[in-house]
């Protein structure tokens, strides 16, 4: 996770401005080049200032991470990259700026599912019993998950469990060949 907390420019502090343009700009570099980015965090000395911005850029508000510094009290906000990753955002902005509304839907399929390892274990243990039974697989969360998601974009139920299915193959094959009986030759 990355908390933005000292973005501000010195004359303007958090307001719009020049200064602010860049901060956003490089804040779209940074979660586009660091691998694994599973949160970030904005904190906002006017929170309701930001309000309208960071709901068109699907920052949602999270008034339990709000804190105080001094007598000052900072709001945030911040967007789960695990549930909305990076290119699928970016494609949200690119309709929402064509269609110059917010009421673009965020989302036309079935919402990314993220487990916690417990619970991604037990699915892939109860993926892998029921690997010849597609109506089985049709239950399991792994279909919601972003792996089979970002390897089935457009793809329906089926296609979604043809997916799975076979990346629960491959993690088999994998595990039964050995390097020590590969030739180096």
């Amino acid at each position: 996770a990355t908390f933005f907390r000292f973005w501000m420019a010195h004359d303007s502090y958090q307001a719009v401005s020049p200064i602010q343009s860049l901060i956003f700009i490089t804040f779209v570099q940074y979660h586009r080049n660091t691998a694994g980015l599973a949160y970030t965090f904005f904190a906002c000395a006017e929170p309701e200032e930001w309000a309208a911005m960071f709901a068109y850029a699907d920052l949602t508000r999270l008034p339990e991470a709000d804190f105080v510094v001094g007598s000052q009290c900072y709001g945030a906000y911040g967007h789960d990259w695990r549930v909305m990753p990076p290119d699928r955002w970016q494609e949200l902005l690119v309709q929402r700026e064509i269609a110059a509304s917010q009421a673009v839907p965020v989302q036309a399929t079935e919402p990314i599912v993220v487990l916690s390892q417990n619970d991604f274990a037990i699915a892939v243990k109860t993926a892998l019993g029921q690997l010849a039974q597609p109506d089985l697989l049709a239950q399991s969360p792994l279909l919601r998950s972003r792996l089979v998601i970002e390897q089935t974009t457009k793809a329906d139920k089926s296609g979604r469990i043809a997916a799975l299915q076979g990346l629960l193959r491959s993690a088999i094959e994998s595990l039964q060949s050995s390097p020590r009986e590969a030739k180096l030759y």
